[in-house]
């Protein structure tokens, strides 16, 4: 997991997820602690601003599935989408540079790179070596 801010303040919140129980405990520099049932042991947590509002979404992928869930911070419902497969890594970012997080996965085995842009539909593009590994995406809008 890397940093985020949940409050929409600036500042890198204090959060951790609990796979045992699919909690997530949120430490906000602004508003005090927040706890969001929301996930299963075998996601991965992505967090990251997907709707451009600021703040960073509770979101995690689904491995055994391929599916996004994205808890939005404006008010707190949910949506999902279906992008990736179980021996992808999740490497979500604003690739596009519109203000939203992309929700994209990096293939070790070919070292490709899909990208689902806000914007202009998903990029494929190979970068990396087979076996590499993406950068935790650390941007804080």
């Amino acid at each position: 997991m890397t940093a985020a801010d949940y409050d929409g303040d600036g500042k890198s919140d204090i959060a951790i997820y609990r796979p045992s129980n699919g909690q997530w405990w949120l430490n906000r520099s602004t508003g005090g602690v927040i706890v969001y049932q929301f996930g299963a042991s075998t996601d991965k947590a992505v967090q990251g601003d997907y709707t451009g509002d600021g703040k960073s979404d509770v979101a995690f992928w689904r491995p055994s599935t391929g599916e996004w869930y994205i808890l939005r911070s404006e008010d707190s419902s949910y949506y999902s989408a279906p992008f990736g497969t179980a021996t992808d890594i999740p490497a979500p970012g604003d690739y596009d540079g519109d203000g939203k997080f992309d929700t994209t996965v990096f293939r070790p085995s070919s070292a490709t790179w899909f990208i689902q842009r806000t914007t202009a539909g998903t990029l494929i593009q190979q970068f990396g070596a087979t076996g590499d590994r993406p950068i935790p995406n650390a941007f804080v809008p």
